[in-house]
C-alpha cells in the first residue's frame, strides 16, 4: 500500500512537470498581444572561460524583447526554451561546451512564460539567464530553462515579478544546479519564498541591490549553507549579516576556469585561484548600519563603502583570513587604526579613497609585503611625511592620492626599495608648487600624475634644477651600470616604454630657455628622453621669447631617437588669440613676437616686435579708431586696423615703411594714393568687408603678393576698367583668386565677377553737357528748382495728408518716383529681389499669380520660392536664415495657414530681426485672407500694429507691391509699360 502511495505521488509530480514544460497549452484570446523580436548581442572578443588548460569556451549573447500592442495593459506570451536556445547558436562549437548568455526584457508589462516542445535538452550548454524591466514569471518558467540547459546564472532585475505559485521542490527542479543569483530592484523588494524555502546547496554567489531586505538575509545561512560570496547594496540595512558562515571552497562547473580577463575582474588585484568562486563580502551604501562587527571566517575581499562609516576598530579584520582587498571608501573615517592590518598580511589591495583623513601613518602598512595599490584619494591629507612607506613594499604598483591638500612629499617619505615595481603616481588635483622629485627616480614608472595642482614655469625649473642627474641616469639607463665615468651624452637611455609626466591644467603661462644655462639644457634634455610631458590645459603665452624653446625642441627631436615631435602634440599656445590652439613647433617664427615699448608706438595701439626679423607689429584692432594714426615706430612696420571705424585710407609719409595692411571690416569709402607718399615697401594689403567703390590706378604699380578685396561695392564704370587686367596679371596675389572681385551695379553684370565683364560694358557717363554746364551746376541748378518742388509738395501734402499712401502710389505708377522710402539696394551680396514666405497650401495663388506676374514683369524681379530654390536635404532652418540674408526684400504671404506653420513663423522672425536692424522696408506683408489679428504670435500682432500691410482685395495691391518692392530699371522707353504689366491684374483679384 505505501509503495502505491510513493508512485502515486511521483507520478503526480512526473505529470505537473510534463505539464510545465508542454507547449500545446499557448495562451489564447487576449486582447492585448505580446510581440518579441530576437536580437544577437556584440561578439565576445576575448573568452571567459575556458575547460581544462587549453580549451576556450564559446560565449554567445542572445536577446528577447518583448513589447505590446497596448504598453498600458500586461499582455501574455509563451516561449519555447528550445527554439531560443537554437536561435542563439552562431557558430560550430569549439568546445565541448559552450556560454550562453541570455537576456528577456519586457520593455512593457507582459506575463512570460516558458515552455519545452518535445523535452528539448542541451546538455552542451551553460547558460547565463536574466530577466529584467517589467517581466512576470514564476518560479516553474524558470525551471523549464533549467531542464533545457545547464542553469547556473541567474539574474531578475528592475521591475521583474517572480511570482509565487506555491511550487513545490519538485516543480523547481532544474534550478538547483544554480551557483550565482542577483536579485536587483524586483517589484515586491523582497527576496522570493523559494529561496528561502529549500535548500540551494550549489549558490556560491548572490547579489541583493535595492531591495527591503531586514533580517531575512540571515536564513540565508539555512538555505544556501555553502555561499562563497554575498553583495549587498543599496538595502536599508541596520546590521551586518552574520558573513562568512561557510569556510568551504566551492569550484566552477563543468571543469571550467576563468581566463586572465575574467579572473582579472574577479580578482581586482588578487591572486585567486581561476577554478574556484570569489570569496567576497560586499556591503555598499546601507548608511543605517550601526554595528560593523565582522565574524571570523575566510575571504578574499570586504568592501563597506558609502555606510556613513565613521571609525573602525583596530581589530576589524583579525578574525578574516585570506584577506586580499579591504574597501572603505565614501564613508566619513577620520582615522585608520595603526594596527588594523597586523593579522591580514596577504592584502593586496587597500582602498580608503572618499573620506575625511587628514594623514595616514605608515606603520599602518608596513607589515603588507604584498601590497600593489594604495588609493588614499579625495581625503584632506596636506603632508607625506619621512619614512610613510617601509621598504618592505617592494610589490607596491600604484599609489592614488587624488584631489587632496598635499604641498609636502618629505625627501624619505618613499624608499628606493619600493620603487621597482612602482607604475603609476597620482597626485591629480593637490597643492604641489613643483613636481615631487621620487617619481624621476622610477625605472619602470608608466604615468607620473600631477595635472592641476597649480604648478607654474618658475616651479617647473626648480623640479629640472632639483633632478640629480647621476641618479636619473643610473636609474633610466639600459645597463643600470655606475655611470661615474661616462659622459652624459654617452649614457643610453631606456625610451623602449617611455613614461607619461603629466602636467595638464597647471599654471604654466611660458617656457623661457633664454636664461637656460648649459646644465639646465642638458637635464631638461634627458627629461624628455624618459618622459613625454603633456601639458593640455596650461594656459602657454606664445612670445618672441618662446622661439628659443621651439628652436631648441626641434634640433632634439632631430638629435635624439628618444624625441619625437609627437612628444609635443600638447604644446599649445593659449594665447595671444591669433595663436590659440596652434602647436609650439608650428607656429611660424614670425608670429613669435614680445611688445615692444617705443616713444613712436601710438596710444592707442600695442607694439610687438619678433628676434626673427625686424618688423613690428603695431596692433590697432578693436580700439575704434576713425583714422590711421598719425605716427608709426621706425623700420619695417606690420598694422593691424581690423574692426575699426575708419572711412578714408590715406596713404602718407608716415607709411612708407608699412609692409603688410590689414584694414578689414572697417568702413572704407575711399583710398587715396599719391606718387610722393608711394609704399613702396608694402608686400600685404587686406581691404576686405569695407563700402569701397573703386580705388586709384595707382594700385597697378604695386607688387603684393597677398590681396584681398572681397565684400565691397566696386561698380562696373569705366573708372574701374583698368582693374580687370590688374586682377588678371596678379590673379595669384588675390585671396579667392580674381573672380573673389565682384561687380555691385552694372545691370546685367551685378554680383558678377569684375574679369568676367566685358570691356564694352564699362559704362562711363560724360562730365561735361553740349550747353556748356559742367555737371556741378547743372546739380545745383536741380537742387533749387527740387526745393521749389518739395516746397510745393508740403503744401499739397499738409491738405491731404489722408490720402498720403495713394500719393505715393500716383507719382510711382505715373512718373516711376519713388522718393519717400526707398533704401539701399546696392549691396552685391543680394541676390534676390525677394524671398517669398508663404504655406504650402497657398502654393497655387503664389504660384499662377504672385510668382506669374513679377518674374515675367518687365523688367523682371528675381524671387527665391522654396520649393523651387532651396538645395535638397540642406538643413532647413539654416536654409531658410540664409535666404532671408541674400534678399533684399521678404514677400510673406500672410494667411490662416502661416500663422499655423513653425517655419513660416521662423522665416517672420527671421526678417523682423533685420527690420529691428534699422531695414525698415525690408518686410511685405500681403494679407490673403481673412485673419483674425487677435489670434496671431505677439511678435507679429505687435508689427502688425505698427507697420503697413497690403491686402490682395486691394484695387492698389500691384501698385503698392511693386512700390515696396526694389526699384528695377525699365528695359523700353514706354515709362508705363512695367506698372501696367501689374496694372493688368486688378481685375483678377477683383473677380
Amino acid at each position: 500500500m505505501l509503495c502505491r502511495v510513493i508512485w502515486l505521488v511521483l507520478s503526480v509530480s512526473n505529470l505537473a512537470n510534463s505539464l510545465a514544460d508542454s507547449c500545446s497549452n499557448n495562451r489564447k484570446g487576449t486582447t492585448n498581444k505580446c510581440h518579441v523580436t530576437y536580437k544577437h548581442g556584440p561578439t565576445q572578443g576575448t573568452p571567459l572561460f575556458k575547460v581544462g588548460e587549453k580549451t576556450f569556451v564559446d560565449t554567445r549573447i542572445f536577446f528577447l524583447v518583448v513589447s505590446s500592442e497596448n504598453p498600458r495593459e500586461e499582455c501574455s506570451l509563451n516561449l519555447n526554451v528550445g527554439d531560443i536556445l537554437k536561435r542563439s547558436v552562431q557558430k560550430s562549437e569549439q568546445s565541448s561546451v559552450a556560454v550562453h548568455q541570455i537576456g528577456c526584457v519586457c520593455q512593457s508589462p507582459a506575463r512570460v512564460s516558458f515552455c519545452r516542445a518535445e523535452n528539448f535538452t542541451a546538455n552542451d550548454v551553460i547558460l547565463y539567464l536574466t530577466i529584467f524591466r517589467h517581466c512576470r514569471v514564476t518560479g516553474a518558467d524558470l525551471a523549464v530553462w533549467g531542464r533545457a540547459a545547464d542553469l547556473r546564472v541567474l539574474y531578475l532585475m528592475d521591475d521583474v515579478i517572480l511570482q509565487d505559485n506555491g511550487e513545490t521542490e519538485a516543480d523547481l527542479q532544474g534550478l538547483f544546479n544554480i551557483g550565482t543569483l542577483t536579485l536587483h530592484n524586483l517589484k515586491n523588494k523582497t527576496i522570493p519564498r523559494m529561496f528561502l524555502s529549500y535548500n540551494w546547496e550549489k549558490m556560491a554567489e548572490i547579489q541583493l541591490s535595492k531591495m527591503r531586505l531586514g533580517s531575512t538575509v540571515n536564513i540565508l545561512k539555512t538555505t544556501m549553507p555553502y555561499l562563497q560570496s554575498l553583495e549587498l547594496s543599496g538595502n536599508d540595512l541596520r546590521a551586518l549579516p552574520d558573513f562568512p558562515w561557510c569556510n568551504r571552497s566551492l569550484k566552477l562547473p563543468r571543469n571550467l576556469s576563468r581566463t586572465f580577463i575574467m579572473n582579472a575582474h574577479y580578482s581586482e588585484g588578487a591572486t585567486i585561484n581561476p577554478r574556484i568562486y570569489r570569496r567576497f563580502y560586499v556591503v555598499h551604501f546601507n548608511p543605517g548600519i550601526d554595528d560593523f562587527k565582522i565574524p571570523s571566517g575566510s575571504l578574499d575581499k570586504i568592501s563597506i563603502r558609502g555606510d556613513n562609516l565613521k571609525s573602525i576598530e583596530s581589530t576589524m579584520f583579525h578574525g578574516i583570513t585570506g584577506l586580499k582587498v579591504i574597501d572603505l571608501s565614501l564613508n566619513k573615517l577620520s582615522h585608520i587604526p595603526e594596527r588594523i592590518f597586523e593579522k591580514t598580511p596577504d592584502i593586496v589591495s587597500v582602498n580608503f579613497a572618499n573620506n575625511n583623513l587628514t594623514w595616514l601613518d605608515g606603520k599602518t602598512f608596513e607589515n603588507l609585503t604584498n601590497l600593489r595599490k594604495l588609493d588614499a584619494g579625495h581625503n584632506y591629507i596636506h603632508t607625506i611625511q619621512n619614512g610613510f612607506l617601509s621598504d618592505k613594499l617592494v610589490n607596491l604598483e600604484a599609489i592614488d592620492f587624488e584631489n587632496n591638500l598635499l604641498r609636502v612629499i618629505e625627501a624619505r617619505a618613499f624608499p628606493r626599495s619600493v620603487f621597482n615595481a612602482l607604475k603609476k603616481i597620482n597626485f591629480r588635483k593637490n597643492k604641489f608648487r613643483e613636481v615631487p622629485q621620487f617619481g624621476f627616480y622610477v625605472r619602470n614608472l608608466e604615468t607620473y600624475d600631477i595635472s592641476e595642482n597649480g604648478i607654474d614655469f618658475a616651479g617647473f625649473v626648480k623640479t629640472v634644477d632639483a633632478v640629480f642627474m647621476p641618479d636619473f641616469l643610473y636609474v633610466h639607463t639600459d645597463s643600470e651600470s655606475s655611470i661615474d665615468t661616462r659622459s652624459p651624452y654617452e649614457s643610453s637611455i631606456n625610451f623602449r616604454n617611455k613614461k607619461i609626466l603629466n602636467l595638464e591644467r597647471n599654471a604654466i603661462e611660458r617656457f623661457d630657455l633664454t636664461e637656460f644655462n648649459k646644465t639646465r639644457l642638458i637635464t631638461l634634455e634627458f627629461i624628455l628622453k624618459v618622459f613625454t610631458i603633456s601639458l593640455t590645459g596650461n594656459p602657454l603665452h606664445c612670445d618672441c621669447k618662446t622661439r628659443e624653446l621651439q628652436i631648441k625642441l626641434l634640433n632634439w627631436t632631430k638629435g635624439n631617437t628618444e624625441i619625437t615631435e609627437k612628444d609635443f602634440e600638447s604644446w599649445v599656445c593659449h594665447t595671444p588669440p591669433e595663436l590659440r590652439g596652434m602647436k609650439i613647433l608650428n607656429v611660424p617664427s614670425k608670429d613669435l613676437r614680445c611688445e615692444r615699448r617705443c616713444g613712436k608706438c601710438p596710444k592707442r595701439c600695442t607694439c610687438y616686435r619678433s628676434d626673427s626679423d625686424s618688423v613690428t607689429l603695431v596692433d590697432c584692432r578693436r580700439r575704434n579708431l576713425t583714422m590711421l594714426p598719425s605716427i608709426l615706430p621706425n623700420g619695417m612696420v606690420e598694422l593691424r586696423l581690423e574692426y575699426n571705424q575708419i572711412e578714408n585710407l590715406t596713404f602718407s609719409k608716415n607709411t612708407e615703411n608699412v609692409t603688410s595692411l590689414y584694414a578689414s571690416h572697417n568702413k572704407l569709402q575711399r583710398v587715396s594714393l599719391t606718387l610722393k607718399h608711394f609704399p613702396s615697401k608694402l608686400n600685404e594689403i587686406y581691404l576686405d568687408s569695407n563700402k569701397l567703390t573703386t580705388l586709384p590706378n595707382g594700385f597697378r604699380n604695386f607688387t603684393l603678393s597677398r590681396i584681398n578685396l572681397q565684400n565691397n561695392f566696386f561698380t562696373c564704370g569705366c573708372e574701374n576698367r583698368w582693374m580687370k587686367s590688374w586682377l588678371k596679371q596678379q590673379s595669384k596675389a588675390f585671396v579667392g583668386g580674381a573672380e573673389s572681385v565682384a561687380c555691385s551695379s552694372g545691370g546685367m553684370n551685378q554680383a558678377k565677377p569684375l574679369v568676367s565683364v566685358k570691356d564694352t560694358d564699362f559704362v562711363c557717363t560724360e562730365t561735361v553737357k553740349p550747353n556748356g554746364y559742367n555737371v556741378n551746376e547743372i546739380k545745383a541748378i536741380s537742387a533749387y528748382v527740387l526745393a521749389g518742388f518739395l516746397f510745393t509738395l508740403l503744401v499739397m501734402v499738409a491738405l491731404i495728408y489722408r490720402f498720403r499712401k495713394e500719393l505715393k502710389l500716383v507719382l510711382y505708377t505715373r512718373f516711376d518716383w519713388h522718393p519717400f522710402d526707398r533704401v539701399d539696394d546696392s549691396d552685391p551680396s543680394k541676390v534676390y529681389d525677394a524671398f517669398v514666405s508663404f504655406n504650402m497650401r497657398d502654393k497655387q495663388w503664389v504660384m499662377d499669380t504672385l510668382q506669374n506676374k513679377l518674374e515675367n514683369h518687365h523688367p523682371s524681379y528675381k524671387l527665391c520660392i522654396h520649393y523651387r530654390d532651396f538645395i535638397p536635404g540642406a538643413p532647413i532652418a539654416e536654409t531658410i536664415l540664409e535666404s532671408v540674408k541674400k534678399s533684399r526684400r521678404m514677400i510673406m504671404v500672410l494667411s490662416r495657414n502661416f500663422i499655423q506653420s513653425e517655419w513660416c513663423m521662423l522665416e517672420f522672425r527671421a526678417a523682423h530681426r533685420r527690420v529691428l536692424k534699422g531695414r525698415t522696408n525690408y518686410l511685405i506683408i500681403v494679407l490673403f485672407d481673412d485673419v483674425n489679428v487677435d489670434s496671431l504670435d505677439d511678435e507679429l500682432k505687435l508689427y502688425l500694429k505698427t507697420n503697413t500691410y497690403l491686402s490682395v482685395q486691394s484695387k492698389w495691391f500691384w501698385q503698392q507691391l511693386k512700390y515696396a518692392l526694389p526699384q528695377k530699371k525699365q528695359e523700353t522707353s514706354d515709362g508705363f509699360l512695367g506698372n501696367q504689366a501689374l496694372d493688368s491684374d486688378e481685375k483678377y483679384i477683383q473677380a
